[in-house]
C-alpha cells in the first residue's frame, strides 16, 4: 500500500509501505486520531467532481511524526542487531519527510 501525499489538491509524493510496517502505522495513536474525510475534488481539476477519502495532516502533523520517529527507532534497533539489509528505517525516513513538509495538507492510501 501506498501513502499519497497532496498539496492542497495537487498530488505530491507518494511512499510505499510493506504490509507488515504498515500495521505497526496505521495502529499508532496519531493515525487513528486523524480525521478521515471524503471529500469532492473541485470541477476545475483534473477528476473534477469525483469524491475522494483523504486524511487531514494539519491538525496532528507533529503527533504522527513522533510515532513515526519511536517507529523508525525501534526499526533501527533491529537492524543493529540483525545486521542485515533492512530498508524498512529508510521507508520511514521518507515517510517522515513528508510528514513534516507543511507544504503537504492531506494524504491517503492508494
Amino acid at each position: 500500500m501506498e501513502f499519497l501525499f497532496m498539496k492542497g489538491w495537487n498530488y505530491g509524493k507518494s511512499i510505499v509501505v510493506r504490509s507488515q510496517l504498515l500495521k505497526d502505522i496505521v495502529t499508532t495513536q496519531s493515525l487513528s486520531q486523524l480525521t478521515n474525510r471524503s471529500e469532492t475534488i473541485p470541477k476545475d481539476l483534473e477528476e473534477g467532481g469525483e469524491e475522494i477519502d483523504r486524511f487531514d495532516l494539519r491538525d496532528k502533523r507533529y503527533q504522527l511524526a513522533t510515532d513515526i520517529t519511536i517507529l523508525l527507532t525501534n526499526e533501527l534497533t533491529k537492524a543493529n542487531r540483525q545486521q542485515e539489509h533492512n530498508d524498512n528505517p529508510q521507508i520511514l525516513v521518507n515517510l517522515l519527510q513528508e510528514v513534516i513538509c507543511e507544504e503537504n495538507t492531506h494524504f491517503r492510501f492508494g
